[in-house]
């Protein structure tokens, strides 16, 4: 049972990932991708100082565990874009949504994640670590 402190940010969590679920439902894959792949650039995010760094790190739990006992169980993507927005919503920019690819037994396989600078959000900088990040492969940030 979470804390009764962290149930307005699960809350929020929840609502995110709602949100991003519901334009991962309207959007193809490919428009999602769409701005990212015309070739934008964005500039690289400042260093987070150690406020906004365990807020970010709040903002990852709270979406992971919205995500595991929530409304519904959401795609590595869904839960990227929410974390995205998130992050946003409490004044941190700079976390790009990306997406890796890689080729294991034979099958294709790609998987999301947040990334700002060197920091990982949304996954383990392990796993996240197996997969080959697609150029250009950021996702715009929800509307």
């Amino acid at each position: 049972m979470p804390r009764l402190r962290s149930l307005p940010l699960l809350i929020r969590a929840q609502w995110a990932l709602l949100r991003a679920q519901r334009r991962v439902r309207r959007e193809q894959t490919g428009g999602i991708m769409a701005p990212a792949a015309s070739g934008a650039v964005w500039p690289p995010a400042p260093p987070l100082d150690p406020a906004q760094l365990r807020t970010a790190r709040s903002i990852e739990r709270a979406v992971l565990r919205a995500g595991r006992r929530g409304l519904f169980r959401p795609l590595c993507l869904v839960r990227a874009l929410a974390i995205q927005s998130m992050l946003e919503d409490h004044g941190i920019g700079g976390g790009r949504v990306r997406v890796g690819v890689r080729l294991e037994d034979g099958q294709f396989q790609a998987h999301a994640w947040v990334q700002r600078g060197n920091l990982v959000l949304g996954d383990d900088e392990t796993n996240v670590t197996r997969y080959v990040p697609l150029e250009g492969g950021e996702v715009t940030p929800l509307p």
